[in-house]
């Protein structure tokens, strides 16, 4: 606060703080302390969402099939994978190729939809099957495979809807980078779990 004395050649200034009733100044205080706006829901912790995948579809075989268990933490997104591919064979044993993988990536989610990406290593084994024995035309009683293993580099990409809190649908784009026989696919997945 300014104080003016005409007959001094000084102006004296004494703090306003040290005028004020200590109780104001208390008000005061606490009133300045950081803290959620009116109206605001202070942000609580971290979420963790975890849910199964199961979906069907096609790609590099006609017949793709897809399964999985996802936990979306702070970090990032981690799923463990299975995927098969066939061919469709009605008189007897099927070409497939099948991975397992353990993918990383990212969720993005909004209110009711999501997407993510994700890539990480993987085994992949490709069988292949040739007659060696047929009891009937059309129709093999023996067949020889020759099956191949190999790591290889697995990846996807989802856009996902979730009309609940625990149940969703999306389309998948996923495949394999590997030595035995890479493979890409497209699938239309259900979700079950904890997606939003």
């Amino acid at each position: 606060m300014l104080h003016l004395d005409p007959t001094a050649s000084r102006v004296r200034c004494t703090p306003v703080i040290a005028v004020m009733n200590p109780r104001l100044v208390l008000v005061l205080a606490l009133a300045s302390v950081p803290g959620p706006l009116s109206g605001q829901a202070s942000p609580g912790p971290p979420q963790t969402f975890l849910y199964v995948t199961s979906g069907v579809g096609i790609g590099s075989k006609p017949l793709a099939v897809q399964g999985g268990l996802s936990a979306h933490v702070p970090v990032g997104e981690f799923t463990l994978r299975w995927a098969i591919l066939s061919d469709i064979s009605v008189f007897g044993a099927s070409d497939n190729v099948s991975d397992g993988a353990l993918l990383y990536g990212v969720r993005r989610l909004a209110a009711h939809t999501w997407f993510s990406l994700g890539a990480g290593p993987a085994v992949a084994e490709a069988n292949q099957y040739r007659c060696i024995e047929a009891s009937a035309i059309f129709v093999c009683s023996a067949y020889e495979r020759n099956r191949h293993t190999s790591l290889g580099l697995a990846f996807h990409a989802t856009v996902g809807w979730a009309p609940a809190k625990t149940l969703g649908i999306s389309v998948s784009l996923f495949g394999d980078a590997n030595d035995a026989q890479s493979f890409m696919a497209a699938t239309l997945n259900l979700h079950l779990g904890k997606l939003r």
